[in-house]
């Protein structure tokens, strides 16, 4: 009995610490924040209408999914003049946690605990950081990476914990896999990547007894098909552009130096942290010793997977699913990687650093599970099941201490920065011809700030300060002759 009570409280403390985390992260959501991106399209949207999605679609970013969800919020933003900026963040985060939980609910309710613990720790590891406020908290960003890691969590649940037969498992992954490819660039790789790896397996090795059948295979084809669609508009679209980024870099539009930069960096990436971590805003970090300390996680976080999963009896299918996953979110995180480098001349932003991220975690969990497919059953016990747990807390304690100073001081101001948010929309309405926008630090966690513009006033068409193009968006928008940046 004591030892039943101590792995209760062990569990019980786990899980809860992980999913009080995640949740401090996720009422930062009013603290989201537009920035000259918003502006541009709100005012395109406004004028041209569905041709100007089309005309985006087909010549800058092929996320029909994404795109029209944005499309449809810039309207609503016009019909009830407001931004719903928290609203339309809060429900990107309930579905992303969603997507990662839904297969496990369908669990026998004495098997669910574990992977609630895994999935909820995948999850808080992908989004505790100093340095992920784009894809969280800035809505442009939000909206095509967090439907795509919505997508990416619901497969991994879907292959490593549901119990259904590996034709359903498919079904539900090619699904979401679409809609992964329909949101973003990254979804698009990473149903591809997936897609591809299914259908070879089957076609190398359809004549012999194996799991993968040609049905399966066949449920593959249009993740394939839609993914291969987004590349061919993307290459003649976006990437068919000149690099973007600043002249004379090393890597930009250079394969084999591209190539050479991502092998060097894509080791640090997973076996550490990110800079997504422990990064401070509009610093560079990765000199910080702090990163290494990313190997305790990562090391736990596979630990924990492997002890959960020798716990589990390997259906048919499991080990090949198991791999497939970790392929495909090894080699997306690889590919997020060089593209950076390609068409950025290096880790330009940080959504990008926190999707890699996001999929080396996947990844791990599947390393995990495909290990344990090679060793005996191990019978669940007191003593696996603390094992489990400590592993767990090893896997998010570290982060959450990182965070925990910049995660009170974002707390701190967030009446400030929320004022500063909200001003130049509620002053948009003002007689001036100015619109004046409030500068401020950047929230700890949050981002936002507008750190692109100097203090100052900028008059439409002045192309002499810098950033003058986006004040142009943001007088473009209000109908204003003057953007006034103010600092105080």
């Amino acid at each position: 009995m004591h030892h039943s009570v101590a792995n209760k409280v062990m569990y019980g403390f786990t899980i809860t610490l992980t999913a009080l985390s995640i949740i401090s992260f996720l009422l930062l959501t009013p603290l989201g924040h537009w920035q000259a991106d918003e502006f541009h399209f709100g005012y395109v949207y406004r004028t041209d209408g569905v041709n100007a999605l089309l005309f985006v679609l087909k010549a800058w970013a092929p996320r029909p999914f994404s795109e029209a969800i944005s499309y449809l919020y810039h309207y609503m933003v016009e019909a009830t003049g407001r931004r719903h900026i928290g609203a339309l963040l809060f429900v990107n985060w309930a579905a992303m946690i969603a997507a990662s939980l839904t297969p496990i609910l369908f669990l026998r309710a004495s098997e669910r605990k574990i992977p609630l613990l895994l999935a909820s720790t995948v999850v808080l590891l992908s989004v505790v950081g100093r340095n992920n406020s784009e894809v969280f908290y800035w809505v442009q960003a939000a909206l095509p990476n967090m439907p795509t890691l919505a997508a990416v969590f619901f497969v991994a649940s879907a292959f490593l914990f549901a119990e259904s037969s590996i034709s359903r498992k498919s079904a539900l992954a090619s699904l979401v896999l679409v809609i992964g490819a329909l949101s973003s660039e990254i979804g698009a790789i990473f149903a591809w990547i997936m897609s591809f790896f299914i259908i070879s397996y089957w076609a190398l090795y359809r004549r012999r007894f194996i799991p993968i059948s040609g049905s399966v295979a066949a449920i593959f084809v249009p993740a394939l098909i839609v993914s291969g669609l987004v590349f061919f508009y993307l290459m003649n679209g976006r990437l068919s552009l000149s690099a973007e980024a600043s002249a004379g870099s090393a890597t930009a539009r250079i394969f084999s130096s591209s190539l050479l930069a991502t092998i060097k960096q894509i080791v640090v990436d997973a076996l550490f942290y990110g800079n997504n971590v422990v990064g401070i805003y509009g610093q560079e970090s990765l000199k910080s010793n702090e990163i290494y300390i990313g190997i305790l996680p990562k090391l736990a976080l596979f630990t924990c997977s492997f002890l959960y999963f020798r716990t589990v009896r390997a259906a048919a299918g499991d080990r090949v699913l198991s791999a497939v996953l970790f392929l495909s979110s090894a080699g997306t995180a690889f590919f997020v990687l060089f593209m950076t480098f390609y068409q950025f001349g290096g880790q330009c932003c940080g959504r990008h650093v926190t999707m890699e991220q996001a999929l080396l975690w996947v990844a791990i969990v599947a390393a995990g599970r495909f290990v344990a497919t090679f060793f005996s059953l191990s019978p669940v016990t007191r003593t696996n099941r603390q094992a489990i747990c400590i592993a767990a807390l090893v896997s998010v304690v570290p982060s959450i201490l990182l965070t925990a100073r910049p995660l009170a001081i974002n707390y701190s101001r967030f009446s400030e920065i929320r004022l500063k948010n909200d001003y130049i929309w509620d002053h948009r309405l003002d007689a001036s011809s100015t619109v004046v926008l409030k500068k401020y630090q950047p929230g700890e966690i949050t981002g936002g700030g507008e750190l692109y513009f100097q203090e100052g006033l900028y008059e439409k068409g002045n192309t002499k300060l810098p950033s003058a193009w986006a004040a142009d968006f943001y007088m473009q928008y209000f109908g204003k002759d003057k953007l006034m940046v103010d600092g105080r």
